[in-house]
């Protein structure tokens, strides 16, 4: 009990850095509160999908797709059209994670494995993971 306290004060403390000025802060928070499962933190983090950062839109998408938040589907979709690589690629990796591979288009997946060499650890092992159901060609069998 003591943990999960502990746990949602973290979380809510981070989820007040998700408005902070410096990009770099935006990012690191969302990404912590994705590993954190707590889903009430979601609608503040699907605003981020529109922040001008793309860093920061990417990690927003990435880590909706972490919480399991389904209600994100119709955003990440959207964001399929965003003009970077790499919330194109947050977009997929999460659209994946929450079992619609299907909506991921094969340029999408190209993306994905365009950002994988630049990844390590943690985040390689999450995007090799969801690269895995879309196929060898990406082509979502």
């Amino acid at each position: 009990a003591l943990r999960s306290m502990l746990d949602n004060d973290i979380t809510a403390q981070l989820a007040g850095l998700l408005k902070h000025a410096d990009w770099q802060v935006r990012q690191t928070a969302v990404s912590a509160i994705g590993k954190s499962a707590d889903k009430t933190v979601a609608p503040s983090i699907r605003e981020l999908l529109g922040d001008k950062s793309d860093l920061v839109r990417g990690a927003a998408a990435s880590a909706l797709g972490e919480l399991g938040d389904n209600e994100a589907i119709p955003f990440l979709k959207a964001l399929m059209d965003d003009n970077e690589l790499v919330p194109r690629a947050g977009a997929g990796i999460a659209l994946v994670h929450l079992g619609a591979k299907d909506l991921v288009p094969p340029r999408v997946v190209d993306d994905i494995k365009q950002i994988l060499p630049l990844c390590v650890g943690d985040w390689a092992a999450r995007i090799r993971s969801a690269l895995k159901p879309l196929g060898p060609d990406g082509d979502n069998k």
